[in-house]
């Protein structure tokens, strides 16, 4: 009997440990985010949509002088968290510098090269919804 009792406690503080490893990696959350809805639209899970502009930032981030960093993330509301869920998923052991990098993650995500089009292509079209071209130029010096 008392080994039972044993058995019991282990197994809850187990359960214990498995839940709250679990909420850790819970993905955030993007409700009202025009651009994750779009993408996840098109057929990208939310992991890939997520991953792939946190890649897509970091590239950014590697790349434009701090001030047009910051005037980039003003764009995209939710670009701290996107970056989390590419940092969450091991997309960002290093910081992605260049367009190999940037498309070595989005296989990583799975996303083949239709996909990736079409999430910098959405991404482009709500960057110049959100602030023109000038938002839009800053998408495509992060690109070229």
């Amino acid at each position: 009997m008392h080994t039972r009792r044993h058995f019991l406690a282990m197994t809850a503080a187990g359960a214990t440990v498995v839940l709250f490893a679990g909420c850790g990696s819970m993905p955030p959350s993007f409700s009202g985010d025009a651009l994750m809805s779009s993408l996840t639209g098109q057929g990208l899970t939310t992991n890939q949509a997520a991953g792939g502009l946190g890649a897509v930032m970091s590239l950014a981030q590697s790349k434009l002088p701090a001030a047009d960093f910051a005037s980039l993330s003003k764009y995209l509301p939710s670009s701290d968290k996107y970056l989390k869920v590419a940092q969450d998923m091991g997309l960002l052991k290093n910081p992605v510098r260049d367009m190999k990098q940037l498309n070595d993650a989005f296989a990583t995500l799975g996303l083949d090269a239709g996909q990736a089009r079409s999430l910098l292509g959405s991404t482009s079209d709500y960057l110049t919804k959100q602030g023109g071209e000038s938002a839009r130029s800053l998408l495509v010096r992060t690109l070229n």
